[in-house]
């Protein structure tokens, strides 16, 4: 039976991991071979090598070498004689027929053989073998193994036309003796230079073998790392080494002290350079010079994993290789037999499933939809006292905020569009008016704060010129010292003479361009009919020359003439933004009924008004031409009949971010669980989860005794009918419990039920005090609204707050007014918070005086934005952790930990875990493994989405472990704490089932029992 075979390249780049698949056959044969590429997450890394800055060569095609290194082959044992340069210098030894016919001949003195090495089970390395030949016998003096997988900056790879001038300066030095000898004729060289004259140069010789030339440029400046290991073969040196020639003895040693000096870091770079044989060459070459090349077993990602934090993580490959895994246990159980593999699965699965939602989001910004535009009734901007303090002008009156409608007709492009909730960027092909800019000198504060940016920014653009002046006067010398041909050199000497002056001016006319809101009368006059952002990066490039700091100035009076030039300005203005498409429309996808499915909602602002002075907020800008005045009286209909307003339709971009952050979160509480090795209890119980080997089974303890409120509740009996449930609670291991229950089973009642018993008691494990914070957690917003309503019910005087994210929260906390409709779904307010705080207003009073002032005096208020912004982030802390009950999603639990350090939970519930792909459940626990908790959730109903999985184009490849939640996989394993016998919706079937089998006459035998072996159990399964 063919054995998987799963080989992973990973890459961490911003959580960017590229991936490939083999499959083969058992015996190492061809049968059955199969190969794909599967890319993760695309990469958009810079360029792919170090590429040198001369323009004499050529760079290797990229895209080829990474085609090469994802084949499936591992090139073992492949020798390429070469020649090796250190330093750019070629080491002494080569001989001029060697050099003549491009490292394919036996000349006597140095021969350099390379193998490169690399495959699914080997870490990648280039071999280098330094051989002497006298009298036709190669004798290896040196091996050199460099590991390619830990070079910081991946080789370059550049071919050149073998020329005179290369040839003359690099390979000056070959050997011309022949004491060394000529021990045998290689006959296929017979009558290779027959006709060419002896007296031609090195260059034209070369070229009968190959008219271009391969360099490899590995950098060798690896402080501190094992990069490159030296063997010198103890029989040459001890007994070989005397019976030569001195010139060979000479060559040998003057070698080995180069080689030596490499090892000692006197040396920082190798040139490899050989002959361009069609482009062969790639085979062997081309997954060295890939990050994505294949290193080593999959294993040696958690090894690399271990070492840091997710940001850390420095994935080469894995191998899955094939396991046999028993029968005797259901196949969620045995989904990981090894901590390394299921390291490997779940954070490739959190990466497939993040790529996927990228690609579709890339599709949905490159498409055009048609959809309508409609105000919404009440979001006019009508005139303010406040307006010209805010925004320099006067309220317009036209209307800031609108619902897009776009028909999805057969669901075609739906899969593009986000998820609800998701913020968007939406182009909308609408003629956009712009409000006059206000003619308004600039306070003090606001020149001083101008000045003071401008002049870092100035400063910045300054030294970017010098350095790239540097940088071409170096490559000037190094052309003449390889002797370029004249046209060449010229041209760099001219790039030396004005670069100083280009690459300032690029840098530093857009940083002066945000300031700049009018321009001189010469831009007006040098371009009459151009538009007014040209006339202002004119006048930006003038400034920056103005501006420019002269040799002999000091500081203080550059300073000086940056305050001037900026006094000077009326306002400030910004940069310019999207010119392409017009100003973006942004906003949220919003939630619909489901009769409406067949229409995509979206809420949005107007767009703001590009190039605005800094001193003002931007004014909403104005739709020309837009269909409706106002929002339909019988908006329904009006969506109905919409194929009878196509008059009205426009073609509209969508654009919008994925949020990796779960993602994200996924993979770290892996690396973190992985490291728990100083917690004991947390640590069984990890390896616990693994295949559930008894071995590791963690202790057990007794969460009634520890809670007393729990015994408390029992004794009252206000478990009522879930008091054997409550038992599992005194056995729990590693103080988790793990409960199943169907849809109305009253599992969620059972668990708000545990959290408002843990609170009415004490916590027996800190000194007999009131427990401190309960966290509650559900995979999605409305399963956390329908815990959080539960709970209030259940607790209507306990301090519980619903979460969201962290920085929306502290945003909300700053703000006076609430902009958001309350129809959508993306929360402005917390509740509690703001209640407390409007309650206490002596308690707070920093608070309250920016509450006022965002209202009285919006310009002081934004003055002291950052010293408010403080205070509020100390508050909210202060609200968090004095809470009762916190009630969130995973991610936002995640959240809060990085941002409040002080949260110290007593006990999580992780609630509808079913429907939670194993790192989602866990990721409450990153940063309290130990904590106790409760899993509990339906089995049997939907479990975990993959939506990559739908999408049946892309080969999702952990589909299934995604698919499946730790809660399935602990059920599978027998190791469920509790099953609550069957919801009430089942016992009603039972029972209607029994009345109509005794009610049936006994004609009908044989359909009852079809109905209780086949329909009746997959009904109620």
């Amino acid at each position: 039976m063919g054995a998987l075979k799963l080989s992973l390249a990973f890459r961490r780049e911003t959580f960017r991991i590229p991936l490939q698949t083999y499959i083969h056959a058992s015996d190492g044969s061809d049968a059955g071979h199969e190969e794909f590429q599967h890319p993760l997450l695309q990469l958009d890394t810079a360029a792919l090598r170090d590429r040198d800055a001369g323009v004499a060569w050529v760079p290797v095609d990229e895209q080829a070498i990474e085609a090469t290194a994802q084949t499936g082959r591992c090139h073992d044992r492949i020798v390429s004689s070469a020649f090796i340069f250190a330093d750019e210098e070629l080491l002494l030894g080569y001989h001029i027929s060697h050099a003549r016919r491009l490292g394919e001949s036996c000349a006597p003195g140095l021969r350099t053989d390379t193998i490169q090495r690399w495959g699914p089970n080997i870490e990648p390395s280039l071999t280098i073998h330094f051989r002497i030949s006298v009298d036709g016998v190669l004798r290896t003096f040196a091996v050199c193994e460099i590991a390619m997988a830990r070079l910081s900056r991946v080789p370059s790879a550049e071919t050149r036309t073998v020329d005179d001038s290369f040839i003359a300066s690099h390979f000056r030095d070959l050997i011309t003796s022949t004491q060394l000898g000529f021990g045998r004729r290689d006959e296929s060289y017979l009558n290779t230079f027959e006709d060419i004259s002896p007296a031609t140069s090195l260059a034209e010789y070369m070229r009968v073998i190959s008219d271009k030339i391969v360099r490899i440029n590995i950098n060798l400046n690896e402080a501190g790392s094992p990069i490159l290991t030296t063997y010198y073969p103890t029989k040459f040196w001890e007994q070989q080494l005397q019976c030569l020639h001195s010139d060979a003895r000479g060559i040998a040693d003057t070698v080995r002290n180069v080689l030596s000096g490499i090892q000692h870091g006197e040396y920082s770079s190798l040139w490899v350079v050989f002959p361009d044989d069609k482009q062969s060459w790639l085979s062997k070459w081309g997954p060295l010079l890939s990050r994505d090349s294949c290193r080593s077993p999959y294993h040696h990602i958690a090894r690399d994993e271990c070492q840091g934090n997710i940001d850390d993580l420095s994935y080469r490959d894995i191998n899955l290789v094939a396991v046999d895994r028993k029968n005797t246990l259901d196949r969620a159980v045995t989904f990981f037999l090894t901590k390394d593999e299921r390291t490997v699965t779940l954070i490739g699965g959190a990466a497939d499933e993040a790529n996927w939602l990228k690609q579709q989001a890339d599709a949905c910004g490159r498409d055009v939809f048609n959809g309508w535009a409609l105000p919404i009734p009440g979001s006019e901007w009508d005139a303010q006292e406040t307006d010209e303090l805010v925004y320099g002008i006067k309220g317009t009156g036209a209307p800031t905020k609108f619902i897009v409608a776009i028909p999805l007709k057969d669901g075609y492009k739906r899969c593009l569009l986000p998820e609800a909730g998701t913020a968007v960027r939406l182009y909308i092909n609408l003629p956009q008016r712009f409000n006059q800019s206000p003619d308004k000198s600039l306070i003090a504060s606001q020149v001083e704060s101008f000045a003071t940016a401008l002049a870092s920014g100035l400063s910045e653009a300054h030294s970017e010129a010098v350095k790239s002046f540097n940088v071409a006067q170096d490559r000037s010398q190094e052309m003449l010292h390889e002797r370029y041909d004249d046209i060449e050199i010229d041209a760099q000497e001219e790039l030396v003479d004005t670069i100083l002056d280009d690459k300032y001016l690029e840098v530093a006319t857009p940083k002066i361009l945000s300031y700049i809101a009018t321009f001189f009368r010469d831009a007006h006059y040098s371009m009459p009919d151009a538009d007014i952002d040209a006339k202002r990066r004119l006048d930006a490039r003038q400034a920056a020359e103005l501006l420019r700091k002269s040799e002999h100035e000091d500081e203080l009076d550059h300073r000086k003439r940056i305050l001037g030039w900026m006094a000077s300005q009326i306002a400030a203005a910004r940069k310019p933004l999207n010119g392409k498409h017009g100003q973006p429309c942004t906003g949220i996808r919003v939630n619909i009924p489901s009769y409406r499915s067949g229409d995509a909602y979206f809420q949005v602002d107007a767009p703001l008004q590009p190039t605005w002075p800094q001193c003002f907020r931007q004014p909403p800008m104005q739709f020309v031409d837009l269909p409706l005045s106002t929002m339909p009286w019988k908006f329904g209909t009006y969506m109905d009949n919409l194929a009878q307003h196509q008059a009205d339709a426009r073609q509209i971009k969508i654009e919008y971010d994925i949020n990796e952050t779960m993602a994200e979160f996924e993979c770290d509480t892996i690396n973190i669980l992985n490291n728990v090795a100083e917690d004991p209890t947390a640590s069984n119980w990890w390896s616990f989860l693994l295949s559930f080997d008894p071995i590791f089974t963690p202790p057990a303890h007794d969460l009634v005794e520890r809670f007393t409120g729990l015994g408390q509740f029992i004794a009252q009996g206000k478990f009522v009918k879930h008091n054997e449930a409550i038992e599992a609670f005194r056995h729990a291991r590693a103080s988790k419990v793990f409960i199943a229950g169907g849809s109305s089973s009253g599992r969620s009642r059972f668990a708000a039920t545990v959290v408002h018993a843990i609170k009415s008691g004490q916590d027996m494990a800190v000194t007999a005090r009131s427990p401190s914070v309960v966290l509650w957690t559900a995979p999605h917003h409305v399963d956390v609204d329908d815990g959080f309503k539960r709970l209030r019910e259940m607790m209507p005087h306990k301090r519980i707050l619903r979460m969201y994210s962290y920085h929306l929260e502290l945003r909300a906390f700053l703000k006076a007014t609430l902009d958001t409709p309350p129809q959508v779904p993306i929360p402005e307010r917390t509740s509690s918070t703001i209640e407390r705080l409007e309650n206490n207003p002596t308690q707070y009073p920093i608070m309250n005086e920016a509450w006022g002032l965002e209202e009285s005096d919006p310009v002081t208020y934004r003055g002291n934005k950052r010293a408010y912004l403080e205070d509020a982030r100390r508050l909210l802390s202060t609200f968090i952790t004095q809470a009762d009950i916190i009630v969130a999603t995973p991610t936002d639990v995640r959240l809060l930990y990085d941002h409040v350090p002080d949260l110290s939970p007593c006990f999580l519930v992780v609630n509808e875990a079913g429907k939670m792909t194993e790192s989602m459940s866990l990721m409450p626990l990153s940063r309290h493994p130990h904590l106790p908790t409760l899993f509990i959730g339906d089995t049997r109903d939907a479990g975990p989405q993959a939506v990559a999985k739908k999408d049946s184009g892309y080969r999702a490849l952990f589909a299934e472990q995604r698919e499946t939640s730790l809660l399935q996989r602990v059920e599978a394993a027998g190791q469920l704490d509790f099953v609550f016998a069957g919801d009430a919706t089942k016992r009603r079937w039972e029972r209607g089932f029994e009345a109509w089998k005794n009610d049936t006459p006994r004609l009908f035998t044989r359909e009852i029992k079809l109905m209780e072996d086949d329909i009746l159990p997959d009904f109620m399964a």
